[in-house]
């Protein structure tokens, strides 16, 4: 091909790029994966065609096994959708995670987005509608609370660790409620979940109801079918129902394009010392008490359980938050317990209470001076525990088995469990109030006298055990620590420095604003200043900074929970937890950081195991043992962590065993009693049921995937090809290009907005320099001008000797000349209110000796180097050409239409299925009906009293009435039904049909030279 085609192949290969492929087609994906800083596995393709494929239907559920990329199958839906310019679309996930939502949608699809919480939600929630330049996220507990802010149009709806909506047919659960309230506003809702059943198989029905109410019909209709059967219902003919709402694909089916690493766990003991042992008694004895000034009522639990975690991560920790909690509790005795307005002291004194700002998610720390120091010492508190803060200041949480609580009680005006009669102010309250002030102050005093933790003091033996094991795998030696406070992050840091490990050391927390992190920023910026890795927004870009000089030059980071969220550390091999979340889902997820997509090597994941404390052991063998957090390979503990519903409600479980039991007896019961309520174990009816309906959706998957593997690479090569063609052409005098010119320098920009400097395409990746996407202004502006390309009738010749790529069968005319037509025929439907189009290149050519030349031909002569160009000619005749492309165009048509009767019946099998659906629900009322029926005729028969045997026919024929009642209201609302589906059916088969249009794009005369 020569470097710079002519404006007619330009023209031909724009249509080519631009044109809507059919939704099972990989190509209709080409300009969103060319651009994606991510390449998709044939499976993931496979799921997000599945996705774009059903129309008609209002929702589907992308259920692959752990470990497969859900998130990048649902990127790439959101991708498409907002190609589409459909861009109101909404993300729900657990809050823990919608940082890394929001990393991932920017960093892989260039996608923008907003986290939305208390502080961002009344700008962008404004009754002027969503803005549609992003997307937006929030969490489950959001969604609760601005439920009609929410209940709205949505083009796309995608729910994340959707199983916890799976309850959603008991009607109890708030969560799903609201959610399937948003999903009925929604043009498509996409579930994402590993585990779509644990329990029971009603809970299928829940998952499914979120989107389509109707789809089983009713929870009796669906129980008769497919549950009360001893062997769990038809499980074929649920599976068939499953299959067309439902993609999964297993581990075994991805194997060959994915490689699975396993997790190494690795256990250091440590032994407190007796001076650490008394601290942590004091403290544990103080939390059990029943009266605590130091807490409000109902923010007891969470407070409590943040104190202790301070308490197992550092002495450090803990003392800087007692020494908070003291100074509060000072604050509130000189103002006399309350201020003069209730109220407002109320307001002042929660919000103080849970820290200020620092309880927002990392991001938002570092309170104003007015709020004065945080409670927790400018720590860091984990979004979901933020949330979970936020919402007990609007409504009192349920309180924990064994709590005292008394949710009438006012926050600040009585302490936690105390007795309502007890009125702040008075003078024996005040003295209680000192005292207990006085007694945290003793408690820091002697945790600050603790200057040497024993945890740290094996902190080196666990990375050199650590990273013995990495170079037994030949993994880097990298370790990332994680920690829950800044307090011990610091600490750590020190004692790390202090044995020799100072060097390659960087820290990460919520404000990664400390000067020696400021300067590894600065240096990022000057090392990428121009390019696009540089976003603009200081604290996204310090994040970056940080994890790309953990990857470049050091060799241990020490985080905090913030780095729990949003940030890939796949070159990373080793983690250690050297504090413990008590969440099982916070654990996955920080292991997840490192044991994801991209790891090419086993992860050690370290543990740290207190011999000195019963409950910390406990909480390390139920991770271990029951959830299985730290072995086997991605997914493993997947089937358990699909139970839990809220990290933060198994956070406060554990709570309430630790503020409750006071023996190692009461606690190793406690811990039996919450181990037997998370087991793993199902019936094998449900075992079964899942293997046969989820499990084996689609027999065909392994044919299919290889298909997309081959499909994907060709697709994407040819369509790089084809845009750096164009690209040439079109920015021939804006641009210098080098090489074979995927790489280029803008120096003159096209239209305004569009910024001049160095590009690059993502194949010949460079620093300092924009990426050029299909999709951006840039690219779009190439393609459309290269569409307007004037192409008036001319003779064009092609040399094959010049050209780079010639195809045997061009080589194979010699020189041979014809005429040549290309039109654009694109086909138009509506599905939903949704406009479907699929249009094609309708191109053929005859040579002057008559021989008929397809399109596979016309694309490989325009892809030739054109050297000569005639004059423009009057007209070229193609009548030898138009029958050939009418058989073709009716070909096209009919696989058009063919393809759309998929649709056709997909929509007519579900109608037959929801009067199956009925008939089930009739049919146990019915016999409900004849049991009874059968009673009064077997009383009447037997009785031997005549007015009882009068009476019982009575009954009988009473029964039979009510039979032949249900039959006729049955049959009615059948025929009524029926004819319903008729019509939508004639409805649908119209919209299906369609429009066509033809579009002439050129017609040339054509001459090929050897």
């Amino acid at each position: 091909m020569a470097a710079v085609v002519t404006s007619y192949q330009a023209k031909y290969f724009a249509h080519e790029l631009a044109r809507n492929y059919a939704n099972d087609q990989v190509g209709k994906l080409a300009g969103l994966l060319f651009d994606a800083q991510v390449e998709p596995k044939p499976h993931q393709i496979d799921a997000a065609l599945f996705v774009l494929q059903t129309p008609f239907l209002p929702g589907v559920i992308l259920a692959d096994e752990v470990g497969l990329g859900k998130t990048i199958e649902a990127g790439i839906v959101i991708s498409q959708y907002w190609a589409e310019r459909r861009r109101r679309i909404l993300i729900v996930t657990p809050s823990s995670l919608r940082q890394q939502w929001q990393q991932e949608l920017m960093e892989k699809f260039l996608i923008p987005s907003t986290i939305l919480d208390s502080s961002s939600a009344p700008g962008v929630l404004s009754h002027n509608g969503v803005r549609p330049q992003e997307v937006l996220i929030c969490s489950y507990d959001f969604v609760v609370r601005h439920e009609s802010d929410l209940v709205r149009p949505w083009d796309l709806v995608v729910s994340d660790e959707a199983h916890r909506l799976r309850n959603f047919w008991k009607k109890t659960i708030k969560s799903a409620n609201v959610m399937a309230r948003i999903s009925r506003g929604s043009h498509k809702t996409v579930l994402l979940t590993a585990t779509p059943l644990q329990n029971r198989l009603e809970e299928l029905f829940g998952l499914v109801s979120i989107f389509d109410p109707e789809y089983f019909y009713s929870l009796n209709a669906f129980r008769e079918r497919y549950v009360k059967n001893p062997v769990i219902g038809d499980h074929a003919g649920l599976a068939q129902r499953v299959a067309t709402i439902s993609k999964r694909t297993l581990r075994k089916d991805a194997d060959k394009y994915i490689h699975f690493t396993e997790r190494l766990p690795l256990t250091v003991e440590f032994m407190p010392s007796p001076e650490e042992i008394e601290l942590y008694d004091a403290v544990n004895e103080y939390l059990q008490r029943d009266t605590l000034w130091a807490f409000s009522q109902s923010q007891r639990h969470l407070a409590a359980l943040i104190v202790r975690k301070r308490l197992g991560s550092s002495t450090f920790a803990v003392a800087s938050t007692l020494e908070r909690v003291a100074a509060r509790l000072r604050d509130q005795v000189a103002a006399g317990g309350v201020g003069s307005s209730p109220d407002d002291d109320r307001a002042q004194y929660q919000l103080q209470d849970i820290g200020g700002r620092s309880l927002e998610p990392a991001s938002h720390y570092n309170a104003p001076a007015s709020l004065g120091a945080p409670l927790w010492g400018g720590d860091e508190v984990t979004s979901d525990l933020s949330e979970a803060f936020e919402r007990s200041e609007t409504q009192h949480i349920p309180s924990y088995e064994g709590s005292t609580a008394n949710d009438a009680v006012p926050a600040a005006e009585t302490p936690a469990s105390a007795s309502p009669s007890a009125t702040v102010g008075a003078p024996g309250v005040l003295r209680a109030m000192s005292a207990e002030a006085e007694e945290l102050e003793a408690f820091a005093v002697l945790a600050r006298s603790i200057t040497v933790n024993q945890k740290a003091a094996k902190l080196a033996e666990a990375l050199d055990a650590g990273f013995e094991r990495l170079r037994e795998l030949g993994a880097p030696e990298k370790a990332i620590i994680f920690t829950d406070s800044t307090v011990t992050q610091r600490y750590i840091a020190e004692t790390l420095t202090s044995i020799g490990r100072g060097e390659g050391l960087v820290l990460f927390n919520g404000s990664n604003n400390a000067p020696e992190q400021t300067v590894i920023y600065q240096a990022w910026l000057e090392k990428n200043e121009g390019g696009d890795v540089v976003t603009g927004i200081p604290a996204v870009d310090r994040r970056k900074a940080l994890v790309d000089y953990f990857r470049d030059e050091a060799n241990i980071m020490v985080a905090t929970e913030a780095a729990a969220e949003g940030i890939n550390l796949q070159f990373c091999s080793m983690l250690v937890n050297y504090d413990l979340p008590w969440n099982p889902q916070r654990v996955e997820q920080r292991i997840g950081r490192v044991h994801r997509f991209g790891q090419q090597h086993n992860v050690v994941v370290v543990n740290f195991f207190n011999k000195g404390n019963v409950a910390e052991q406990r909480i390390l063998e139920l991770l271990t043992d029951k959830f299985k957090l730290f072995s086997q390979v991605f997914g493993a503990s997947d089937e358990v962590l699909g139970s839990i519903e809220d990290g933060v409600d198994f956070e406060g479980a554990i709570s309430d065993i630790l503020n409750r039991c006071k023996t190692a007896e009461e606690l190793d019961a406690a811990f039996e009693q919450l181990e037997a309520e998370y087991a793993p174990e199902i019936s094998s009816e449900l075992a079964r049921a899942k293997v046969n309906v989820f499990d084996n959706l689609d027999p065909h998957v392994q044919d299919r995937l290889k298909a997309y593997d081959a499909d994907s690479e060709a697709v994407l090569t040819a369509f790089e090809r084809l845009l750096l063609a164009v690209t040439r052409r079109e920015l021939d005098e804006y641009a210098d290009f080098e090489g074979d010119g995927r790489a280029f320098t803008l120096h003159r920009t096209p239209r305004t907005g569009i910024p001049a400097g160095e590009y690059f395409f993502k194949s010949q990746p460079r620093p300092h320099a924009h990426q050029f996407r299909f999709n951006s202004d840039l690219g779009q502006w190439v393609v459309s001008t290269a569409q307007e390309e004037s192409t008036p009738p001319r003779e064009l010749v092609f040399s094959i000797g010049s050209s780079a790529r010639v195809s045997s069968a061009v080589k194979a005319l010699g020189s041979t000349s014809g005429v040549m037509d290309v039109k654009l025929v694109s086909f138009r439907m509506k599905a939903r209110g949704e406009d479907l189009e699929e249009s094609y290149l309708l191109a053929g050519a005859v040579t002057d000796a008559g021989e008929w030349l397809d399109e596979e031909y016309v694309n490989d002569i325009l892809e030739l180097a054109c050297i000569g160009r005639g004059e423009e000619l009057a007209t070229v005749d193609v009548s030898s050409v138009k029958p050939h492309l009418e058989e073709r165009l009716a070909e096209l048509e009919n696989d058009v239409q063919s393809r759309n009767a998929r649709y056709f019946d997909e929509q007519e099998e579900l109608a037959y299925s929801n009067i199956e659906d009925r008939r089930a629900e009739h049919d146990a009322v019915i016999a409900k009906y004849r049991l009874q029926e059968n009673a009064a005729r077997r009383l009447a028969r037997n009785s031997q009293d005549a007015t009882e045997r009068i009476r019982a026919k009575k009954e009988t024929r009473r029964w039979m009435n009510k039979i032949s009642e249900a039959e006729q209201e049955f049959h009615a609302a059948r025929m009524e039904l029926e004819e319903k589906m008729d019509e939508n059916l004639v409805l649908m088969e119209q919209a299906l049909r369609g429009t066509r249009d033809v579009q002439e794009v050129f017609s040339i005369r054509w001459k090929l030279v050897p």
